[in-house]
């Protein structure tokens, strides 16, 4: 699971769809829980700004 922090918004839905609750947002940051992490997709999916990405590190994405 990659974040572009450029474009997270922070609004807290891929927290709300993740069944495992490996994602924290707060008010001025977002972290995964990687243990969590099952790598279902479903916050790729859900992300409203395409901030989420599986797979290979690109370039402006953390994680």
């Amino acid at each position: 699971m990659r974040v572009d922090v450029s474009l997270c918004d922070l609004c807290d839905g891929c927290n709300a769809i993740c069944p495992t609750s490996a994602i924290r947002v707060r008010a001025d940051s977002w972290s995964l829980i990687e243990d969590a992490c099952i790598s279902c997709g479903f916050c790729v999916t859900f992300c409203p700004v395409e901030a989420l990405a599986m797979g290979v590190k690109k370039a402006g994405f953390a994680g």
